[in-house]
């Protein structure tokens, strides 16, 4: 039997019967996954997921009314675990701009669904951890001289992570997600309970760079500075923060031969 605390809770956001018929059957598969409500609109499905609080959301973007990106807008603060679905492969970039968990794109084998759903397992174990103490414990020095990785409480254990291996750091309301370019699991990323203030501060000041007020990159993955976006080696284009481009063309610029 499902240990309850174990349990994860779904909503379904989406207009499509045939789409709507599906994820009831894929879902109905995985006894550890309760689907709460399922709802044919984004106008609706706002005081749904308002009071029913579930961890994450199967949300379609092209809905009548209200789309699906609009009603993560209005619940910026507080909002589910979002995986996406839709026909338009054009969506998929913008959906990460909302920190989307994955993108799924219809029809939506059920080897996908199962691979999203993973995602939303191991995301909520993280979630769980940060609660429970997951968190940064002290700069690992071997020498005088030597700065090079810190150990983190993460999963029940204190983990050595190397400065080197961190791409970038986002700020996710009160955690933090730190993205590795050697992994650990699935989602390349592990969470911490720490402020955006107090990890500048552990960092070495001249391996990093802060562009916004969510995200923190390493110098050596910064490829090219295009208008007001950085590219990182791994394609990715992050914003540039209004108060903070001067400061970053400063560093950028005081490098350049």
């Amino acid at each position: 039997m499902t240990n309850e605390h174990n349990r994860i809770t779904c909503v379904i956001v989406e207009d499509e019967p045939l789409a709507q018929n599906i994820y009831h059957r894929y879902l109905g598969k995985l006894p550890d996954i309760d689907l709460i409500a399922t709802c044919n609109n984004a106008v609706e499905a706002i005081s749904v997921i308002q009071s029913k609080k579930p961890d994450f959301i199967l949300l379609d973007i092209n809905m009548p009314e209200m789309s699906g990106f609009e009603m993560l807008n209005v619940l910026r603060l507080h909002k589910p675990l979002v995986i996406f679905s839709t026909a338009y492969v054009e969506h998929a970039l913008k959906s990460y701009d909302f920190d989307a968990l994955d993108y799924l794109l219809k029809p939506v084998s059920f080897e996908k669904f199962i691979r999203s759903i993973e995602k939303v397992k191991e995301m909520k174990s993280m979630k769980d951890g940060v609660r429970g103490g997951n968190g940064w414990l002290s700069v690992a020095q071997e020498t005088q001289e030597e700065n090079d990785s810190a150990f983190v409480k993460f999963d029940k254990k204190n983990l050595r992570l190397f400065f080197s291996n961190i791409t970038m750091i986002q700020a996710m309301e009160d955690y933090l997600k730190i993205f590795l370019k050697e992994p650990i699991n699935t989602l390349g990323y592990i969470v911490i309970r720490m402020t955006m203030k107090e990890i500048e501060a552990k960092l070495p000041e001249q391996g990093f760079l802060r562009i916004s007020r969510s995200f923190i990159v390493n110098f050596q993955d910064v490829m090219a500075l295009e208008g007001n976006e950085i590219k990182l080696k791994d394609t990715r284009r992050l914003q540039i923060g209004r108060t903070f481009r001067d400061d970053v063309r400063k560093k950028i610029e005081g490098i350049t031969f």
